[in-house]
C-alpha cells in the first residue's frame, strides 16, 4: 500500500514555526510589559499632580479662606520638584491646577523615550458654597 502525502510529513514545519514563533512572542510579552509601565508612570504623575495641587492649597490659604496665588504656585511647584517630577502649575480662581510629567526610558524594548503625564486640580472648599 503506498503512503499518502499527508503520511510522509516528518515534522520538519512544526519546528520552524515553533522555533519563528519565539521572536514573536517575546515581542508581545515586551509590549505588554512596556505598556504596563508607562501606564504606571502615568498614574505616578497623576498622584504627584493632584497632591502638588493639594499642597498649592494649603501652602496658599489665607485667613479669610482665600488663594494667593504666588504662595500657592510655590508650594506646588516645591512639591513638584522634591517629587522627580517636571511640570507647570496654574492658580485661576482659588483653584490651582498642576499638570506634572515624568520621564519613562523603555527597559525591554527600544520604542523611544516616553512620558507618563498627569493632572490635578484643587480648590479651597468652602462651606456654605
Amino acid at each position: 500500500m503506498k503512503a499518502k502525502w499527508w503520511q510522509k510529513e516528518r515534522g520538519e514545519a512544526p519546528v520552524i514555526l515553533i522555533f519563528g514563533m519565539i521572536p514573536v512572542l517575546l515581542i508581545v510579552i515586551g509590549l505588554f510589559m512596556e505598556n504596563g509601565a508607562l501606564i504606571n508612570a502615568q498614574e505616578r504623575a497623576t498622584l504627584i499632580a493632584q497632591s502638588a495641587a493639594r499642597a498649592g492649597v494649603n501652602g496658599g490659604i489665607t485667613a479669610d479662606t482665600s488663594i494667593n496665588s504666588e504662595l500657592a504656585r510655590r508650594a506646588a511647584q516645591k512639591y513638584l520638584t522634591q517629587s522627580g517630577a517636571e511640570g507647570s502649575v496654574a492658580v485661576q480662581n482659588g483653584k490651582v491646577t498642576v499638570r506634572a510629567v515624568i520621564p519613562y526610558e523603555p527597559k525591554f524594548l527600544p520604542i523611544g523615550n516616553k512620558e507618563g503625564v498627569g493632572i490635578g486640580a484643587a480648590r479651597v472648599f468652602k462651606p456654605g458654597q
